[in-house]
């Protein structure tokens, strides 16, 4: 567990110090010193190890009991190191917008057991970003409002009012960008956009689909985003689909 103790030096410190020997790592690094062959720089690496296994130990412990696995959990340590129980205890839904592979429901779960209220901002906020991201999974890089309020709504199971002061001041952070396509207020999650990006009417969305500024695109069948990826790439880059064993 700890870098820098093999068998021979796990040894040689149970027979230093016995019993006591994880008291000694992390409140007397110093005394380390004191068996054979730990000089200083060992012992620094002993003592900086069993921290960060400690941290390591004090965070699953913490996931753990709130109903996240090993393997998340891990990928959680590896994202926000030993801050992990203040930022996920500060903000649950980040979860899903920083790490892979962790959902809005599997945030929304964990927010639930650590106290926070289905009506709280927040999670509303979340569920706004959630729902955006949804669309642009689908191919929308952004939704007229009249779909997405309704969209948060059923998901969040809140009022509309509180959804829509969400809306307000997901805009006002300038996490979600705004603007009419044809009289229709649309929202776009700005993480998703580039803000050049315009269409030639001045949408500033880009969608494949849904957004009438963008009628000019071809359309595509919805095969996912790694095919919608595909297909927008310069040809000399695209993946060829001639099966693997043809290919040989």
């Amino acid at each position: 567990m700890i870098r820098g103790i093999g068998p021979v030096y796990a040894r040689k410190l149970l027979r230093a110090f016995g019993n006591q020997v994880f008291d000694v790592i992390e409140a007397e690094p110093h005394r380390l010193r004191e068996v054979a062959g730990v000089g200083p720089k060992r012992a620094d690496g002993i003592a900086t190890g069993w921290a960060e296994q400690r941290a390591v130990r004090e965070i699953m412990i913490f996931l753990h009991a709130n109903g996240v696995g090993t393997s998340r959990a891990v990928r959680i340590y590896k994202t926000y190191g030993a801050d992990a129980i203040q930022v996920i205890s500060e903000d649950p839904y980040r979860l899903a917008r920083d790490i892979r592979g962790i959902g809005f429901k599997t945030a929304d779960a964990l927010a639930m057991k650590l106290g926070i209220e289905k009506t709280a901002m927040i999670r509303a906020r979340a569920g706004i970003s959630f729902a955006l991201t949804e669309a642009l999974d689908e191919g929308h890089c952004g939704l007229p409002r009249d779909d997405l309020l309704p969209l948060a709504v059923k998901l969040l199971e809140i009022p509309d009012t509180i959804v829509l002061d969400a809306l307000r001041r997901e805009l006002d952070a300038g996490q979600v960008i705004a603007d009419q396509v044809e009289g229709r207020d649309c929202s776009s999650s700005a993480a998703s956009i580039a803000p050049s990006a315009r269409s030639p009417i001045g949408c500033a969305f880009s969608c494949v689909d849904r957004c009438p500024g963008n009628q000019s695109m071809p359309r595509r069948p919805s095969r996912g985003w790694k095919h919608a990826l595909a297909w927008r790439l310069p040809p000399a880059r695209r993946r060829r689909s001639t099966p693997r064993c043809a290919r040989k």
